[in-house]
């Protein structure tokens, strides 16, 4: 069954802000503190709500798609360059953190000792190790929309796994894979790293269009793929058990393609351009 606009809007409300207000006002202090409180409380969360939307689910999002926000809502006059490029990576970050660790907005945290209108400005998430927090852009040919700047640790990490990995691929489905796609280890699905793995499940569905739950059970190996693949548990909203799930996170993007009895969310495709 189809479903309606307003239900689809309450869904990515409920992505995007897990706690409610909790989440927005957290979002909207933050706002507040890269523009040195230049605008009121009220406009901020209001500002906030929107730009994380257009953030997360807009393909393409960048610096200019933000700021052509801001100017539709009156606000670029609040910024400066580094501002909005501060304000840029702060909802990135928020996106980064969410498909990563599914955490709270409230646990992502600035660097102290920055001033938001004249330097950069980046976030370290509780996980992460703040001595080796220095900040690294991901080379053009790794990049997604929703994945820009994050810490050291955590992009070499991902990034070293992708250079090393022999079947690295641009392809919907890994070269010399067997078998049912998604379903046997033989054969797992493609994605640019753990934050890829989390985008595509996030929008994998039923072919009635209802969403999946999913958890993640352990790393399993195959003698045709070249590096550790994870094996995830899918159900449906019921908390029916449907299968195992297969994907390698070691690739220079996500797959569009779904397994034997799923489908992707229509604009999953647009959303990764």
């Amino acid at each position: 069954m189809q479903q309606s606009m307003e239900e689809m809007m309450a869904q990515m409300s409920q992505a995007l802000f897990p706690n409610g207000d909790q989440d927005i006002q957290a979002g909207a202090n933050e706002l507040l503190h890269i523009v040195k409180n230049a605008i009121d409380a009220e406009g901020a969360a209001r500002v906030f709500m929107k730009s994380a939307f257009i953030s997360r689910f807009f393909a393409g999002f960048n610096v200019a798609k933000l700021q052509e926000h801001l100017m539709s809502n009156l606000a670029t006059q609040y910024f400066n360059e580094h501002q909005l490029h501060n304000y840029y990576r702060y909802l990135q970050s928020l996106n980064f953190v969410d498909f990563l660790y599914q955490t709270p907005l409230s646990q992502l945290s600035r660097l102290p000792g920055v001033d938001p209108a004249e330097e950069a400005q980046f976030y370290v998430h509780e996980s992460w190790n703040a001595t080796d927090s220095e900040p690294v852009e991901i080379p053009e040919i790794y990049r997604q929309n929703w994945l820009k700047l994050i810490p050291k640790n955590v992009a070499e990490f991902s990034l070293n796994g992708i250079k090393k990995n022999p079947q690295v691929t641009d392809a919907n489905e890994i070269p010399g894979a067997t078998g049912g796609f998604g379903r046997e280890v033989t054969n797992p699905i493609p994605t640019f790293g753990v934050p890829g793995i989390y985008l595509y499940l996030y929008h994998l569905q039923l072919p009635d269009g209802q969403n999946t739950k999913w958890q993640r059970t352990h790393a399993v190996t195959a003698p045709n793929i070249a590096t550790m693949i994870d094996e995830y548990q899918v159900y449906d909203q019921e908390n029916n058990f449907i299968c195992n799930l297969y994907l390698n996170p070691y690739h220079n993007t996500v797959s569009e393609k779904a397994p034997e009895g799923f489908q992707v969310h229509p604009d999953f495709g647009l959303m990764l351009r």
